[in-house]
This record gives C-alpha cells, sequence and structure tokens, in this order.
C-alpha cells in the first residue's frame, strides 16, 4: 500500500475535519459519511480552495465561542512578576498611609557570601533598628544581631504594620487588587 494511500484512506475515515472559516476562529464540521476520492482534475489552486469552503458549508456547524490556553510560568518569570507587583504594592501604599513609620522601601541587595542579589522590602522602623543595632556594634556599644532576631524582637510592630495595610487595602481598590495579585502570584510560586 503506497503512502498516499494509506493518507487517502486516513482522510475517508475521519470523523471531524477542522478548517479555518474565517479570520480568528475555527469551525468544526461533523463528518458522517466517508469523502469520496475525487477524479482526477487539474483545478487551479483557488478553485480547490473555494470548492473545499462549498464542501464545507453543507456540513453541520458547531461554532467555538472562546479558548484558553494557560501555560506554566518558568520559576524566572514568577520571581521578576513577583519583585514588580511588591514594588507596585509598596509604592500604592506609600502614597495613601499616613504613617511613615509604616513605609515599606524596597531595595536589591546581596547578603554576605553570595552575589546573587535579591529584592529587600522593609518597613521605615525595621530599616532604622537594623541601622541603630549596626552603629551600636560598631561603637562597642552592643552585640550584631541577625535579622532574624530583630524581626522576632519587632514582631509587634510587623503585627501593625499588617494591620495598618489591611485598613489601607479596604480604604482603596488599588492597593487591593495589587495585594491580591502579588497573593495569587506568591501562591503559584
Amino acid at each position: 500500500m503506497s503512502i498516499f494511500r494509506h493518507y487517502r484512506e486516513a482522510i475517508n475515515t475521519a470523523l471531524l475535519v477542522i478548517t479555518v472559516a474565517a479570520p480568528g476562529g475555527f469551525v468544526i464540521a461533523q463528518q458522517d459519511e466517508p469523502v469520496t476520492e475525487p477524479e482526477p482534475v487539474e483545478q487551479p489552486a483557488e478553485s480547490a480552495q473555494q470548492s473545499a469552503i462549498e464542501a464545507m458549508a453543507n456540513k453541520p456547524v458547531i461554532s467555538i465561542e472562546q479558548i484558553t490556553v494557560t501555560g506554566q510560568r518558568s520559576s524566572y518569570l514568577l520571581r521578576a512578576q513577583i519583585e514588580d507587583a511588591k514594588k507596585s504594592l509598596y509604592s500604592s501604599y506609600n502614597d495613601l498611609n499616613l504613617d511613615d513609620e509604616f513605609d515599606v522601601n524596597c531595595r536589591k541587595s546581596d547578603w554576605t557570601g553570595t552575589h546573587i542579589r535579591q529584592l529587600i522590602c522593609w518597613p521605615a522602623f525595621f530599616e532604622r533598628a537594623i541601622s541603630e543595632n549596626s552603629q551600636d556594634f560598631l561603637r562597642g556599644n552592643a552585640v550584631l544581631e541577625p535579622v532574624a532576631q530583630l524581626q522576632t524582637q519587632y514582631q509587634g510592630k510587623f503585627d501593625e504594620l499588617r494591620m495598618n495595610l489591611i485598613k489601607v487595602a479596604g480604604e482603596n481598590s488599588e492597593v487591593e487588587e495589587a495585594l491580591i495579585e502579588l497573593g495569587t502570584l506568591e501562591a503559584a510560586y
């Protein structure tokens, strides 16, 4: 059996024929009867296409209203989107927040022992606490405390910051949408 004959038989037994019917849309036509092989007649390409369209016009048509394709995002893309969402959220929040102590500042920083820069977003009160701790250490007045330990010491202030962020988000839809977007992206990551 030749390849061409096998191909023709596969076409004849197909149940669905999908063809582009209009710009931007697909039409699926049900084929109830096998396609008979036409007599070899030399036709120009346009008339062959026209006859194929006319043949499809006689078949019942089922239109597809919307096709949605969702793909996986790469980790790199998700991290970049999360960084943009954080910057957008905190920028909107800082504009509407009345207490400057709770303003959140974001910057790229690399930790000791690595050259990988990360986006760090800290509230103003926490940046001040880290700065004071570093200055006290350099003067010899205190021990240099790790960031995690300082976060534990300022847990009450972080709780106040969360409540203030929720309050501002409740009063302004832009901050609320940015907060929801950030949460959605972090959940996908």
